[in-house]
């Protein structure tokens, strides 16, 4: 009875045995394919963290980019301005010279008529005057 009760037993032992042995396998083949998933799922974080880091520098420097060409547009046109305003204050202080000489002729010629009308005759005075304002 042993002998025939024992292949039974022994069968179901081994045929557990064979049932462990190919569930610590199959384990052992999930955890070898979760840490290469793991190690991909990394490699990839790592790549998308230098993607992220390289677009980040990318737009700093255009950052700085565009704010240099904004400051030089702004100091040519601040250039332009003052150039503009000098040739304004050279136009105008011409112009003052030559109305300041104008009037200041004309009030010489007005004085010197004035003296010369106190000093001489009428016909004499106008001749003078009439010098004057030619010479001026």
């Amino acid at each position: 009875l042993s002998r025939l009760a024992w292949k039974p037993v022994m069968a179901a032992i081994e045929a557990r045995e064979e049932a462990a042995k190919r569930a610590a396998q199959e384990a052992e083949r999930i955890a070898r394919q979760k840490k290469e998933w793991e190690e991909t799922r990394e490699k990839r974080m790592m790549e998308a963290q230098r993607a992220a880091e390289e677009i980040i520098s990318r737009a700093k420097e255009k950052a700085v980019e565009a704010g240099a060409e904004i400051e030089n547009a702004a100091r040519r046109k601040a250039d332009k301005m003052i150039l503009e305003a000098r040739m304004e204050i050279e136009r105008a202080t011409a112009e003052a010279r030559t109305r300041l000489r104008r009037e200041g002729a004309a009030v010489a010629a007005e004085l010197a008529a004035a003296l010369l009308a106190e000093r001489m005759d009428g016909r004499t005075s106008e001749e003078i005057t009439r010098r004057l304002a030619k010479d001026i």
